[in-house]
């Protein structure tokens, strides 16, 4: 399995992204992060090359799968356009950005911010309807049916 690449910073990013905001700021800079917002102060994003070669960015959001049942890690995601999407560690991932929320750069950061916590959302919502069907399947199994339809 190759790894993504990190982005080069003379590449043009998305979202008003500086290439500053995907370097540290070290504990010497006095800058801050703001813990509280993202995955404990940073977000993930991904450059994915999808079907037919179109290229789109992907805000991660809910880790999912890994490698106790032998998949590889995937993550709950959602476009820049909010549709929800799942990705992987394959070759469709090109690059691979983690952007810091320095306090300082906060308000600049807003639409990735509400892109991450919107996805968020999304991505519970995916994981509690597939759980909820899991587990009225095994009630049922446990009933002795062997064939029903889902009731939603």
């Amino acid at each position: 399995m190759r790894k993504a690449t990190k982005i080069p910073t003379t590449e043009i990013l998305p979202l008003g992204l500086l290439p500053s905001d995907l370097e540290h700021p070290g504990y010497r800079s006095g800058e801050k992060l703001a813990y509280e917002i993202g995955d404990h102060g940073f977000i993930k994003l991904y450059q994915v090359e999808g079907r037919k070669g179109v290229v789109y960015w992907v805000v991660a959001t809910l880790a999912i799968g890994g490698s106790a049942r032998g998949y590889a890690m995937r993550t709950y995601g959602v476009t820049l356009d909010g549709t929800s999407v799942r990705v992987g560690a394959g070759p469709h991932v090109k690059r691979t950005a983690t952007v810091y929320m320095r306090e300082s750069r906060v308000a600049a950061l807003a639409p990735l911010i509400k892109l991450y916590d919107e996805g968020m959302l999304k991505s519970h919502q995916i994981r509690d309807r597939i759980s909820s069907r899991r587990a009225e399947g095994v009630q049922r199994r446990m009933n002795g049916e062997t064939y029903w339809r889902w009731s939603s």
